[in-house]
């Protein structure tokens, strides 16, 4: 639970460093730490549930994906947004705001499925 929580938070400050023009730390900052409370509050909502639905496979045998991994990339998309929209990203327009929310998600999700 915790590689995955440093992962996607290592995953999105690097990811929005090398796209971020101008880069601006504070923002940075504040998308790594949701990013990364994002698994973490996912894990921690789901620890106590029986295996079932949650952590049923889909039907595609080329990608491993379980519900559990999609509710890891909505958590992420959901804390990373809430924190950039109440925080740094206050005054930006939705559509400019919500890049950053969505490649934290991707990578949580791609972490989640093949890294942990």
């Amino acid at each position: 639970m915790l590689v995955s929580v440093a992962l996607t938070a290592l995953a999105t400050l690097l990811g929005a460093l090398s796209l971020e023009r101008p880069v601006r730390p504070h923002r940075l900052v504040v998308a790594a730490i949701a990013a990364g409370c994002g698994p973490l509050a996912w894990y921690l909502l789901t620890r106590g549930s029986t295996p079932g639905e949650l952590t049923e496979e889909f039907a595609n045998a080329a990608i491993p994906v379980s519900r559990s991994h999609a509710g890891v990339a909505l958590a992420t998309v959901a804390t990373t947004s809430l924190a950039l929209a109440l925080g740094p990203d206050r005054k930006l327009a939705a559509r400019r705001m919500i890049v950053l929310p969505i490649g934290a998600a991707l990578a949580a999700f791609g972490i989640a499925v093949y890294l942990t």
